[in-house]
């Protein structure tokens, strides 16, 4: 983030800040949007200003590139009435292809630091209207707010203070990070959803389809969604208020140590079994398995991971088991299968994440399928493990973020995009590992600690295993599982590739986006220097649009 202008301001700072923004004694939803329009065309530079555009993951699924890309973009024109930018890409992150020129919103856009001597601009004054609109947006507005009928009622009152409190009680630890995590998803969670309830509700307009039709599945989606929203509402109203959230909070961390205490474990069995023999001879496995363990029964596998104990652990028998919520599970726990990875299978119908873990958390002979899921499993924090798992899907497999641990002994992956991802300061211990027919096998970036052994990378139609690395001379370069035991946070060892589509591994040095230094004379030869060098928002590789 060095190259880009951004601010680190108090929670004070940005309450006076927003109250001097909406000045109006009695300010409904309803004209937020207008007053924005009206400072955002006072505080910004209309045209000419560069600046990193961090395109969403809606956006990068419709241009069909990975999620998160990084451009580099000159703007040509501020619309404030629709909170949009005109803009045209000068250099783009990895080797993509993309229009020149497009229309997308200024939230999304970060200035540069380093503009064209060539033109007069105030970056100070829109890079600071930008950050207000932008931590605005992302931090304080939820998609309910917009809902609501009362035209009378005054948002900054009811709203700003509360909201800023909870954003900054998390930001400053004042609330456990596992508990800030949990916040988090539930925020990103319904703004994700209302994005795509947004778009079904057009493609539908456009259709000219009956909203209130059950023929149609996009409307039971929609119905689905909005019923989620409600629900996160609940949770999200409860925690804007300090009183309230002082008492929610305290339960949630007598949660987190009934997490870690060394308590004997109740077990779960879910089973559809109800003929006499075969319930018999399920016990006996049991027995075998588990011998003087209490044992529960449940016929229903979702209920059970809503009322959940912490201490508890589920075993799942022969059968396919809907995943409808990641339950409590997400704080902690066990799901085994009894019996094979193929006979013991757990769907999930969810287009985001299908689970979510917030602590130490095993899952033991399973298949996990979500082929509709943007991510199978999200480590926000704590330790996961995976024994004898297959996954399958079509998007992102697992991925690791920075402070947690992840371990698989003898897994498989299959279908994803991108199978495992390894944030920076992230842990992941891999042992006996299949990963094959996916786009890119593991993505790791610099910081992540690696330890590979006996696992195969194979058919990956691009790479086997890619690393953001600042220790390459070139900007890119192609090579064998050999050359990564030359960096210190990887370990490797009976590491394999097999017929990957572009190479078994990719080195990518770690570069940034510079801007323009003569911006007159690069729009007049439509060329920028081939040279890039420096660090992006998310650490990859540019490349320079000629």
């Amino acid at each position: 983030m060095e190259d880009v202008i951004v601010y680190d301001k108090s929670l004070h700072q940005r309450l006076q800040e927003y109250l001097d923004i909406f000045s109006s004694c009695n300010l409904p939803v309803a004209q937020i949007q207008k007053v924005w329009s009206t400072y955002l065309e006072l505080m910004l530079d209309p045209n000419g200003w560069q600046a990193i555009w961090k395109i969403c993951r809606t956006t990068c699924e419709s241009l069909k590139i990975s999620f998160p890309t990084l451009v580099l973009v000159y703007v040509k024109d501020v619309d404030v009435e629709t909170h949009s930018a005109y803009i045209e890409i000068f250099a783009v992150q990895d080797d993509i292809d993309l229009p020149k020129e497009h229309l997308v919103p200024l939230k999304h856009l970060y200035p540069m630091k380093e503009q064209a001597k060539t033109v007069a601009l105030n970056m100070e004054s829109t890079a600071n209207a930008l950050d207000l609109f932008r931590f605005f947006y992302n931090n304080l507005i939820v998609p309910w707010d917009f809902e609501e009928d009362d035209t009378t009622s005054d948002w900054v009152r009811k709203h700003l203070e509360n909201r800023l409190r909870l954003y900054y009680d998390m930001k400053n630890g004042i609330i456990q990070r596992p508990i800030a995590e949990y916040i988090r998803a539930l925020f990103i969670e319904a703004r994700r959803l209302q994005t795509r309830k947004e778009q079904i509700e057009a493609e539908l307009e456009e259709e000219d389809v009956d909203p209130d039709s059950v023929e149609d599945e996009r409307v039971q989606q929609l119905v689905e969604w909005h019923v989620r929203i409600m629900r996160i509402k609940g949770e999200i109203d409860i925690l804007e208020n300090p009183l309230l959230r002082g008492v929610v909070i305290k339960q949630m961390e007598r949660e987190l140590i009934k997490t870690n205490s060394d308590e004997s474990p109740t077990t779960w069995l879910i089973t559809q079994v109800k003929k006499t023999k075969e319930y018999l001879e399920l016990i006996q496995e049991i027995d075998n398995l588990l011998p003087n363990e209490p044992l529960k029964i449940s016929y229903n596998f979702t209920n059970t991971l809503d009322s959940l104990k912490s201490s508890e652990k589920i075993l799942l028998n022969k059968s396919t088991h809907h995943l409808e919520s990641v339950g409590k599970i997400m704080w902690g726990g066990q799901i085994k299968g009894i019996s094979t990875p193929e006979s013991t299978i757990i769907t999930s119908g969810s287009d985001d994440i299908a689970l979510d873990f917030l602590g130490e958390v095993v899952l033991e002979n399973l298949t996990i399928k979500t082929k509709k899921s943007q991510c199978a499993i999200l480590v926000r924090w704590g330790n996961v493990t995976l024994r004898n798992c297959k996954l399958i899907g079509n998007h992102q497999g697992i991925i690791v973020l920075n402070e947690c641990q992840l371990t698989l002994e003898n897994c498989e992956f299959r279908g994803f995009s991108t199978a495992l991802v390894g944030n920076s300061g992230s842990k992941i211990n891999m042992k006996e590992i299949e990963i094959h027919d996916v786009d890119f096998g593991m993505k790791i970036y610099e910081g992540c600690a690696l330890k590979i052994e006996k696992s195969n990378f194979s058919y990956c139609r691009e790479y086997g295993l890619s690393v953001e690395t600042t220790k390459l001379v070139n900007a890119h370069q192609i090579c064998n599982f050999e050359i990564l035991k030359e960096l210190s946070n990887v370990k490797l060892n009976d590491v394999f590739g097999h017929q990957n589509g572009k190479g078994d591994v990719s080195l990518n040095r770690m570069a940034k986006l510079m801007s323009v230094k003569d911006l007159f004379n690069d729009l007049q030869s439509d060329e920028m220097e081939s040279e890039v060098e420096d660090e992006t928002l998310n650490n990859s590789v540019i490349h320079v649009v000629n």
